[in-house]
């Protein structure tokens, strides 16, 4: 499938996100906003490697994750790339949330397969 393709479905994805509240972005001519966020999971688990993270936040973290998930799957998407790459935590007062992002490989749910 063409890079573009793949942009077409992602933008087409944020659209839905934004129309049921799900992402706090908007879509406006094929421009993305969004909210700033901190560090990915992935660069936070590297920092932190002689550190252990508690069982409260793998849970806090689990738990938003199967959200974020049931969320894109309750409009008809796959997200395909779940890693802590594409997982990252809120800034300030959001430092307790969970955002899910980088929906480049995400598929609607029984479409063909690319």
């Amino acid at each position: 499938m063409s890079t573009k393709k793949y942009a077409d479905i992602e933008l087409r994805l944020y659209e839905l996100l934004q129309k049921h509240k799900v992402t706090t972005g908007f879509v406006k001519h094929k421009y993305l906003v969004m909210e700033l966020i901190s560090t990915d999971l992935d660069d936070l688990m590297k920092q932190s490697r002689n550190a252990r993270i508690s069982m409260k936040s793998v849970l806090m973290i689990g738990l938003q994750v199967v959200d974020r998930l049931e969320a894109l799957h309750r409009i008809g998407f796959l997200h395909r790339d779940v890693k802590p790459d594409n997982l990252a935590i809120g800034l300030n007062e959001k430092s307790r949330v969970i955002y899910l992002f980088d929906f480049g490989l995400a598929h609607p749910i029984g479409a063909e397969r690319p």
